[in-house]
């Protein structure tokens, strides 16, 4: 695999955040800075991703990682525009309908963290007060990581930064 499809998928967000009006920040920025911005982040920390083939399509999510929710695309158009793998971080990450946005946030979290780790082959995280767009204060980093354990069983540690800790061990047959 090449990083073919991180330029197709660049170009595809590009294309329908446009057509959907999406503007970035206070100054109005393309919607693109923002993408870049994400993809950015993500190529800086995928050496937690085992196959080169999820480093290329994890940064390709990255461009198109808010096509469902901003552009009103469905999984089947990221999907044709890029690939299934792509279409499934997005989906990952796309958000729940709820009724505020730190609903939203915690209804989703789950389903992006199950994908991350899938793709990570670790069994526990770290999770930082500044993931996604929210500002998390420390108490509610803790709140949430006990209700995460309750839920999948599954520990998520407070930290600067969203990274893996433990490698699953390999089960011998």
């Amino acid at each position: 695999m090449t990083e073919e499809i991180i330029l197709k998928a660049r170009e595809y967000a590009r294309r329908v955040h446009t057509a959907a009006r999406c503007k970035y920040g206070e100054d109005n920025e393309p919607y693109g800075v923002h993408l870049d911005m994400v993809e950015s982040w993500v190529e800086k920390h995928q050496n937690v991703l085992r196959k080169p083939e999820d480093r290329i399509n994890t940064r390709a999510g990255a461009q198109t990682h808010d096509t469902i929710e901003d552009a009103q695309q469905s999984y089947n158009d990221v999907k044709n525009a890029t690939n299934k793998d792509v279409a499934d971080i997005t989906l990952s990450v796309t958000d729940v309908h709820a009724e505020n946005r730190m609903l939203r946030f915690l209804l989703t979290v789950p389903k992006t963290i199950k994908d991350y780790l899938k793709r990570t082959g670790f069994d526990c995280i770290k999770l930082s007060p500044d993931f996604g767009i929210i500002d998390f204060p420390k108490k509610m980093i803790n709140w949430f990581s006990v209700i995460f354990y309750y839920l999948f069983r599954m520990h998520v540690y407070d930290s600067m930064e969203i990274f893996a800790v433990s490698p699953k061990k390999e089960s011998k047959p």
